[in-house]
């Protein structure tokens, strides 16, 4: 085995130190956002059963979930995502709830993909619900809510990237698609192959106003002005028409809010989550080439779980959210400093009374006793290593 003990799995790392320091004051900083605009914490398990994340439901693939059998032989999985827990929380435990519940988190997601060569399988994830309200608002305060976390959290390029899923499935039922067409239609749109999707289009019997707004799943950064010569061409398209008035009524929301410089709409985005319903979106900076925020409405999801409620959300990817401050060189304070108490044994008393004296002054203080003699350059170099910021010396 040699040093394979010291070492980590792939796709899950240690951080320690400063870097922890400076992640756990970007959750901090994150979490105080939520609450802020009236998010009550949850903590859901780290594992769930495997029918809380199963097929119907609509989130990861089977076959990228870690899965193990307990001592019952029920099959667990370690959780690729918050919503369908929350979902399930608030199906059980707010039930005969009537108002909207609005619940925040934050935790660690498990993703099992052989896609994810170099990339965190095990990633950290801060996010905000809001499950009971239907209504266009809920949307825009969400996408406000997102805009301040990560302005907030010290970014200030970035780009909320805004669709709707239900312009992508009205035009593939409207295009009676088969599942082969459509999984080929799905690939084309995830890889920006839009010249691909021109092609598969042309190929298609459908009339020529299904064909014009096919087009606009090519569109990046499209405007209202675009979005109302789109809906010229849906008047027959039901679901087409209603995802693009949902889009402008949202547009009018998001000013009043003024973020709309952070928010841009593109009708192509596509979820591996398959539960979203209606708003989609996924937030971009420079620095990091994944998403750092994702969400959308879930309609449906709730239901599956037994309380018919309409939901939106967002998660927040603390990890893709550090590498891009950092790439960035933006930065990320730390929450907290450490000094070191070196002493002598014959001054043990002294140092004790210092430490207690320190402490209660709200300073963070590691105690060491000088059991061998050290050099000054010794105990520099350790607290270096340890990220203490001061060194105190009784001898």
């Amino acid at each position: 085995m040699g040093n394979q003990i010291l070492h980590t799995p792939d796709g899950v790392r240690d951080i320690y130190n400063g870097e922890c320091k400076r992640k756990l004051k970007l959750q901090e900083k994150l979490h105080d956002v939520l609450i802020k605009y009236g998010f009550c914490d949850i903590q859901t398990p780290t594992f769930e059963f495997f029918d809380v994340f199963d097929k119907q439901v609509g989130t990861t693939s089977s076959k990228n979930l870690y899965k193990f059998i307990d001592k019952e032989g029920n099959t667990l999985v370690l959780r690729p995502d918050f919503t369908p827990s929350i979902a399930r929380c608030v199906a059980k435990y707010y039930s005969d709830e009537t108002l909207p519940v609005k619940i925040c988190y934050m935790g660690n997601t498990f993703t099992n993909s052989s896609a994810y060569q170099g990339r965190l399988k095990e990633t950290t994830q801060c996010g905000a619900e809001n499950l009971g309200d239907s209504s266009t608002f809920a949307d825009a305060e969400m996408l406000a809510l997102a805009v301040e976390s990560l302005k907030t959290a010290g970014l200030n390029e970035f780009q909320i990237s805004v669709g709707h899923a239900s312009y992508y499935d009205g035009l593939v039922q409207e295009s009676k698609l088969e599942i082969r067409q459509e999984e080929e239609l799905k690939n084309l749109i995830t890889n920006k192959n839009f010249l691909g999707v021109e092609e598969f289009v042309d190929n298609l019997e459908i009339d020529d106003d299904l064909k014009k707004l096919y087009e606009g799943l090519g569109v990046f950064n499209i405007s209202i002005e675009q979005l109302e010569n789109l809906e010229k061409y849906a008047q027959k398209y039901k679901k087409v028409k209603e995802a693009i008035v949902r889009l402008k009524e949202l547009y009018k929301i998001i000013k009043l809010f003024k973020v709309e410089q952070y928010i841009s709409f593109e009708l192509g985005i596509i979820s591996e989550h398959k539960y979203y319903t209606g708003v989609i979106f996924q937030g971009y900076t420079y620095g990091t080439g994944e998403p750092i925020i994702k969400g959308g409405r879930y309609d449906k999801l709730v239901s599956y779980f037994g309380k018919k409620s309409p939901a939106i959300g967002f998660a927040i990817v603390v990890d893709q959210v550090m590498s891009a401050l950092d790439r960035q060189k933006k930065t990320i304070e730390e929450g907290y400093t450490t000094k070191l108490l070196v002493f002598s044994k014959n001054k043990t008393e002294e140092a004790v009374k210092k430490a207690m004296e320190l402490r209660s002054r709200g300073e963070n203080i590691q105690t060491v006793m000088e059991l061998d003699k050290k050099t000054v350059e010794e105990y520099e170099k350790y607290a270096k290593t340890m990220d203490i910021s001061e060194i105190i010396y009784i001898r």
